[in-house]
C-alpha cells in the first residue's frame, strides 16, 4: 500500500535533493501542493520534507499524501540532449545508468528505461532494447491514466519488435492490453497492429471484426485505408470459405 502511495522504494531514511534551481513537488490529497528543495522518506512510510524558512524536516502523514513529482537529474537531462542529437548509442548506455539510479522513483525510471529501449533499437540493437521492455516498470501491471505515456510508448514498440521477429503470441497479449487502456490514441495504434497480426496469422473472422471496429471508432485517421484494405481482404478470405 505504502508503495503504491508513494511510488518509491521505502527504506529507512531515505533522501532525494533536488539538483540546482529545481524543485520536487508533493502533491496532497486534498489538492495542495509543496514546493520543496529536498524529501526524506521514513521508515514508518511518512514523508518528511525541509522547511525553507525554518530549515528543519516537517512530516506529512502517509494518508494525507497523494503523489511526489520529482525534477529531472542532470544525469536525464544529458541523456536527453545526448538523444535529441541522435547520438542514440551513448544516450542509451546513459539513460540505462539513470534508470538504475531512479530504480522506484516514478516516473522517471520508467522514462529512462523506455528511451533506453528506443535509442539501443534507433542504434540497431533490437535484442538489447527487448530485454530493456521486457522489465519495464508496470509493464505487466494494469494500465490508467496516472501511468506515465513511456509506459505505453515501451509496451507498443515491445509489441513492435516481437511482431519483427514473428512472435506474434508475445505481441498480441501486450496489444490487447494497450486496446483495454484509458489511451485512445494508444488504441488506435493497437488496433491496427493487432489487425495486421491476425490477417497473417489467417484469423480471417477476428481481424474482419477488429479492422471494422477501426474503420468506425476512428474514421478520419491518416490509416483508414491500411484499416479498410485489410477489412477487404479478410472479407474476401470468408467468402472464398462459404
Amino acid at each position: 500500500m505504502l508503495k503504491r502511495l508513494f511510488g518509491i522504494i521505502l527504506i529507512s531514511a531515505v533522501f532525494f535533493a533536488a539538483e540546482g534551481e529545481e524543485n520536487i513537488r508533493i502533491r496532497l490529497t486534498d489538492g495542495k501542493i509543496l514546493t520543496v528543495k529536498k524529501i526524506r522518506v521514513e521508515k514508518n512510510g511518512e514523508i518528511s520534507f525541509l522547511h525553507p524558512r525554518i530549515h528543519r524536516f516537517m512530516r506529512i502523514p502517509a494518508h494525507l499524501l497523494d503523489k511526489i513529482e520529482y525534477p529531472k537529474t542532470k544525469e536525464l537531462q544529458k541523456a536527453d540532449l545526448l538523444f535529441r542529437e541522435k547520438k542514440y548509442l551513448q544516450s542509451a548506455i546513459l539513460f540505462g545508468d539513470c534508470a538504475k539510479n531512479l530504480k522506484g522513483i516514478t516516473p522517471w525510471e520508467t522514462y529512462s528505461s523506455f528511451y533506453a529501449a528506443k535509442a539501443y533499437f534507433l542504434a540497431g540493437k533490437e535484442e538489447e532494447s527487448i530485454r530493456i521492455l521486457e522489465q519495464l516498470p508496470g509493464k505487466d501491471s494494469s494500465l490508467n491514466d496516472s501511468n506515465p505515456p513511456e509506459l505505453y510508448e515501451g509496451i507498443f514498440l515491445l509489441a513492435e519488435l516481437y511482431c519483427r521477429k514473428k512472435e506474434f503470441e508475445k505481441a498480441s497479449p501486450l496489444l490487447d492490453k494497450l486496446i483495454n487502456s484509458p489511451r485512445k490514441d494508444f488504441l488506435k495504434k493497437a488496433l491496427l497492429k493487432k489487425g495486421e497480426i491476425l490477417l497473417t496469422e489467417k484469423k480471417w473472422q477476428e481481424s474482419y471484426n477488429i479492422f471494422s471496429l477501426y474503420t468506425i471508432l476512428f474514421p478520419a485517421s491518416p490509416e483508414i485505408k491500411q484499416a479498410e484494405e485489410g477489412r477487404k481482404k479478410a472479407q474476401k478470405e470468408l467468402e472464398k470459405a462459404r
